[in-house]
């Protein structure tokens, strides 16, 4: 498994390297790689591996290459990791500040439609892009959702700090009536 994994991260390197390439394209090497040879390689190592490559090149701002790795983790992701990876979908976009083009993304993978299955960082990132996309009253709308679904999450608190400096006035109390403790 670790030879095939490392195979696969060399010829990934490769194609990334090679200004031509198309990871978009159903034919090139590190897919069909994949494609052929899933059998030897542990979807988890995928993922992370791609994961990680994705990091990378967002980091050496290839956000475009960023974007196609992270269109491949959606692909490859075991499915515990599905929700992860739509995450990684709109990430290139809030990294840079692409505020219209994270709520594109969003729309056009039905994000809004599956609010309320997301995780909580998700739900946050998505409110996030909407409120910074000036889609204010949406923006408001996913932060409360949020902060109604668990008051003491992180991203519950930080849907508080972002209502607030949206000009509302949220009080914590008025959240805690209408939710019960998780043990």
């Amino acid at each position: 498994e670790s030879i095939f994994l490392k195979e696969f991260n060399r010829i990934l390197s490769s194609v990334l390297a090679d200004p031509s390439s198309n990871l978009k394209s159903p034919t090139n090497p590190a897919t069909s790689f994949l494609k052929n040879n899933q059998t030897f390689l542990s979807q988890d190592d995928i993922y992370r591996s791609l994961k990680i490559i994705g990091y990378d090149q967002l980091r050496g701002n290839n956000k475009e290459k960023a974007r196609e790795i992270y269109r491949m983790c959606e692909e490859f992701s075991p499915s515990d990791k599905k929700l992860e990876s739509q995450f990684l979908l709109i990430w290139p976009s809030i990294f840079t500040n692409n505020f219209p083009e994270a709520v594109r993304i969003i729309k056009q993978s039905n994000m809004m439609e599956s609010f309320d299955s997301y995780p909580s960082n998700l739900k946050f990132w998505i409110a996030y892009s909407l409120q910074k996309n000036n889609d204010l009253i949406l923006a408001k709308s996913h932060y409360e959702r949020l902060v109604k679904e668990n008051l003491f999450d992180y991203y519950s608190i930080l849907s508080i700090k972002a209502l607030k400096a949206m000009g509302q006035n949220p009080r914590s109390r008025d959240y805690l009536e209408n939710s019960t403790l998780k043990s």
